[in-house]
């Protein structure tokens, strides 16, 4: 190679380091530009997808660094302020749950390297007009409780204008002495939840219907020895009367339906029979003893062979108001006949609360492992309670008509249990445990087909 050729190359060599090094130390600015909705659309959805287009720069000698960089996106209806702006790391984010009909405004914040901050320009937008329902909430009866939409201040009627399309959440909320029983749209039954979630497509009026209360279910007085089965408190309604029996049924009363039915004696674990509560019998050998009384005292028999309820008709029952013959009481009925009845209730609410069935001390009104000598005793030989009942705390488990499950939320009416379980509801404790197994409050369960000798039953009937 020649000596010109020589300083030509070196001259080039040294031009492409210079141009190479320009671009190196070459500051390229940021910028950020919106894309997507453009600027004035309308008539969009009301969600979609606000896109963007970046370019961070380059600063100094790291051509070859990615630089660190995040967005910051602000979106409002016009005429309100921004809210806070949502961080993102990509150039795209999606907008839902726009509201119909409305203009909104959208820009983007850059952060490069968390000091170089970059703001787009505005843009505009508007969503479709879409049509507009009336939807009224309020109160049946007036007065019994409130109402509310969307987590406003609960009042006792609420009226607003909602959008096709869009779901509304309604809560009620009942006054003292009412419990809370459902929402009504018209005539038509709608739910039970408390907070109930609809779909406005067309004009709605729905109402939130309450009843008086008969009395408050569950752990009332908030007893620290209370389980998790025992709340939520909520009200009960009786629709109509009942009689409870005053005693736990007994060996001889028992001993009648065995020796006219044939079925074998139940065990009374040596302690004798006589006016001592029936033991070693199951639920099933329960309402079989109720369905005899039943036919014996010229009712409908309250029972089917597998333990459903019957009406008058003999047609299955799902409201125990229309069971005519001798069954087992429900939990509700049997707490409220612990609990005194309607002596002290007002309103719903119990003035004067008992631990125990008719007293605070169980050694007054019933049989427990402190005082019972490891066995039940005769029944009615402690005190009764106010409603003049016996042996509700203590002395055997009883029986009662449900299965055994949660407790509902809400105002109850008639209740009659959970609608399938496989066990069943027992109440009131044993001469086998200590206080506490004794309370009013106090629920249990067992097997349909358990029978020992601390498990018995009362009796109950719809009155008409």
């Amino acid at each position: 190679m020649g000596r010109r050729m020589r300083e030509i190359l070196l001259f080039f060599i040294f031009a492409c380091a210079v141009v190479i090094a320009s671009a190196v130390n070459r500051e390229v600015t940021p910028s950020i530009a919106l894309l997507s909705p453009r600027n004035g659309a309308t008539g969009l959805e009301n969600a979609l997808v606000l896109t963007w287009a970046a370019t961070p720069g380059i600063v100094g000698s790291c051509g070859a660094c990615e630089p660190l960089v995040y967005y910051r996106v602000y979106i409002a209806e016009e005429g309100d302020d921004y809210a806070d702006p949502v961080e993102w790391m990509e150039n795209w984010i999606d907008a839902y749950g726009l509201s119909y009909g409305t203009t909104y405004l959208w820009k983007v914040e850059m952060v490069v390297q968390d000091t170089l901050h970059v703001m787009s320009e505005a843009f505009r937008f508007s969503t479709k007009e879409v049509d507009r329902h009336h939807v009224s909430v309020s109160v049946t009866p007036p007065e019994t409780g409130r109402v509310r939409l969307e987590d406003d201040v609960f009042s006792h009627e609420q009226i607003r204008w909602v959008e096709h399309g869009k779901s509304v959440i309604a809560e009620a909320e009942a006054m003292p002495g009412y419990g809370f029983s459902g929402w009504l749209f018209g005539d038509r039954f709608a739910s039970t939840e408390i907070r109930y979630r609809f779909f406005v497509v067309e004009p709605l009026v729905l109402e939130a219907t309450f009843v008086p209360v008969t009395f408050r279910m569950g752990n009332t007085m908030n007893e620290r020895e209370g389980w998790v089965d025992e709340n939520p408190v909520h009200g009960v309604v009786f629709a109509y009367d009942f009689f409870i029996s005053s005693t736990e049924l007994t060996f001889e009363a028992y001993g009648k339906f065995c020796a006219d039915t044939g079925v074998p004696f139940p065990g009374d674990s040596g302690w004798d029979r006589g006016n001592r509560p029936v033991i070693n019998v199951s639920w099933y050998d329960a309402i079989a003893y109720c369905n005899w009384l039943s036919s014996r005292d010229g009712y409908a028999r309250a029972y089917d062979d597998s333990g459903t309820l019957l009406d008058r008709n003999g047609r299955v029952a799902t409201d125990v108001s229309q069971v005519e013959g001798w069954r087992l009481p429900t939990e509700a009925e049997w707490e409220y006949a612990a609990r005194g009845g309607s002596s002290d209730i007002r309103n719903g609410i119990e003035g004067e609360e008992k631990i125990y069935a008719g007293s605070d001390t169980l050694e007054e009104v019933g049989w427990y492992s402190g005082n019972a000598d490891k066995q039940s005793h005769p029944v009615g030989e402690k005190a009764p309670n106010e409603y003049g009942i016996y042996d509700l705390s203590g002395n055997v488990w009883e029986w009662c008509h449900d299965r055994y499950g949660h407790y509902p939320g809400v105002a109850a009416v008639n209740p009659i249990g959970p609608e399938t379980g496989d066990m069943r509801a027992i109440r009131g404790g044993a001469w086998s445990l200590p206080a506490p197994s004794a309370r009013i409050a106090n629920r249990n369960y067992a097997s349909p087909v358990r029978a020992s000798n601390d498990l018995g039953f009362r009796i109950a009937r719809t009155l008409f």
